[in-house]
C-alpha cells in the first residue's frame, strides 16, 4: 500500500506487466510488474512498482516506489543500479539518463593533489605571489610575508581593495642628513631623529647610506647613537669607500649590534660621522629598514 494512503481510501489495484525505459537509470529497465488503480481515488498515486528486477535495476526497501500525480519518483527505499556500480562518478546524458561518469583519472583531483595546491585553512604555507581582489583582515604583512590567521604566503602580495585589521612591517625610514653640494664633515650628532609610536617595539635591520659626489682617499663611515638608551647602534659602522657613492659596496660591511637594534617610542637616535674622506663627499642621504621581530 502506498505511503500516505489507508486501506478504505484506495481503490483496488490491479497488476499489470509493463517494460519501463529510462527510470533513473541508463538503458531499458527490464520487466517488471507496475500495479494501477483500478478506481478512482483522491491522492492515490497514479501506478507503483511492488517489485522490479533484471540486469540494470531492482527496488528494495520496506515501502514500496511509485509515481504520483506530479510525476514524481517516491520511495522511502533504496534505488540501486547495475549498469553504475563501482562508478567514480556519475553524470547524465543528453536524453537524462544516468551513466558512469569520466571525471576520475588524469583530470580528477584527489585530496593529495589538492593539498598541494591549495591553502589549507588548519594551516599551511603558499610560495609564488599571492593576488587579493577584496578584503584581507586578521592579517600581518611582513617583509614578502604575508602571515595569515595560520598561513604563510611567500613572495610577492599584492592587494586590490582595502586591507584590514593588520600591521604592516617593515618600515622604511629615509632622510637627508647633509645637503646636496655640502660637503660631509666628522661630527657625532649631525642629526637627530624622534622615534615616532608607529616604530615602537621595532628593531632596526637594515642600513644605508649614500652620497650625491664621490669622496676621494680613505673612508667616510657612518654611526647610530640611541642617545635615550646610551648605546650605539652599530658595532661596525657603516663606510663609503674612495670614489663609491654607497654604503653598499663597502669592503668592510657595517655590522647592527644586536643588543642594541631595538626602537621604542620617543627615544632619540642620533646620527653621525667618524671618519670623512680626504677630500670629503657632498650631500648625504639615510635609509633605515625596521621590523617588527
Amino acid at each position: 500500500m502506498p505511503l500516505g494512503h489507508t486501506r478504505s481510501s484506495v481503490a483496488r489495484w490491479a497488476a499489470v506487466t509493463a517494460v519501463v525505459t529510462s527510470v533513473l537509470t541508463s538503458g531499458v529497465v527490464s520487466t517488471i510488474t507496475k500495479e494501477t488503480p483500478d478506481g478512482a481515488s483522491v491522492g492515490v498515486p497514479i501506478s507503483r512498482w511492488t517489485t522490479s528486477s533484471g540486469a540494470n535495476a531492482s527496488s528494495t526497501g520496506t515501502t514500496v516506489a511509485y509515481i504520483d500525480e506530479q510525476g514524481n519518483w517516491v520511495s522511502s527505499g533504496s534505488y540501486t543500479t547495475q549498469s553504475t556500480k563501482n562508478c567514480d562518478s556519475l553524470d547524465t546524458t543528453a536524453s537524462g539518463m544516468i551513466v558512469c561518469g569520466t571525471d576520475a583519472g588524469a583530470t580528477a583531483i584527489e585530496q593529495l593533489d589538492a593539498d598541494s595546491r591549495y591553502v589549507n585553512t588548519s594551516g599551511d604555507t603558499m610560495t609564488g605571489s599571492l593576488t587579493v581582489h577584496g578584503t584581507v583582515s586578521g592579517s600581518t604583512i611582513s617583509g614578502t610575508l604575508l602571515h595569515g590567521y595560520n598561513g604563510i604566503f611567500e613572495n610577492d602580495v599584492t592587494v586590490r581593495g582595502t586591507l584590514s585589521g593588520a600591521f604592516i612591517t617593515p618600515r622604511i625610514v629615509q632622510f637627508q642628513a647633509t645637503a646636496s653640494g655640502t660637503a660631509l664633515a666628522v661630527g657625532s650628532g649631525t642629526i637627530s631623529y624622534t622615534v615616532p609610536r608607529t616604530l615602537n617595539g621595532y628593531n632596526l635591520t637594515e642600513v644605508h647610506v649614500r652620497v650625491d659626489n664621490v669622496g676621494v682617499t680613505g673612508t667616510s663611515k657612518f654611526q647610530i647613537y640611541n642617545i635615550t638608551d646610551g648605546t650605539t647602534v652599530l658595532s661596525t659602522p657603516a663606510s663609503i669607500d674612495t670614489v663609491e657613492t654607497s654604503t653598499a659596496t663597502a669592503a668592510t660591511p657595517y655590522v647592527i649590534n644586536t643588543a642594541n637594534d631595538d626602537v621604542n617610542e620617543n627615544e632619540v637616535l642620533l646620527f653621525g660621522r667618524p671618519t670623512v674622506h680626504s677630500t670629503a663627499a657632498q650631500g648625504e642621504f639615510w635609509t633605515l629598514r625596521f621590523e617588527k621581530p
